[in-house]
């Protein structure tokens, strides 16, 4: 019998030791995240010719905001800015190159956050 019992003992060895290795080869190793994390957007109030952003992250208060035209009229080419980049009340007044207050035409608004 004390070859039996010493087989037993050494299979169950080689059995504890095997969970062991495997164990550690699962909990260690790269963990690598591919994709974005994504936070709730601002809510943009329009008025006659002001932009707001209301409701936004924290991050997203000193953003970059960028005004596109998209009037069909041939006026793509018209240079609009949103004054007060950053404005901690998120008011951005919306100008032509000339510095005058917008009062007709079709924008893209696009905030971008760092």
């Amino acid at each position: 019998m004390g070859i039996k019992t010493f087989a037993g003992c050494a299979l169950l060895c080689l059995g504890l030791a095997a969970q062991a290795q495997a164990a550690t080869a699962i909990s260690s190793g790269v963990l690598q995240f591919t994709g974005s994390i994504v936070e709730p957007s601002c809510r943009g109030v329009v008025a006659a010719t002001t932009v707001r952003v209301e409701d936004c992250p924290s991050r997203a208060q000193r953003s970059h905001v960028e005004v596109r035209s998209v009037d069909r009229q041939g006026l793509s080419a018209l240079a609009v800015r949103a004054d007060g980049q950053g404005a901690d009340d998120g008011l951005y007044p919306l100008r032509d190159s000339n510095g005058n207050a917008l009062t007709q035409g079709n924008y893209v608004v696009i905030l971008s956050a760092p």
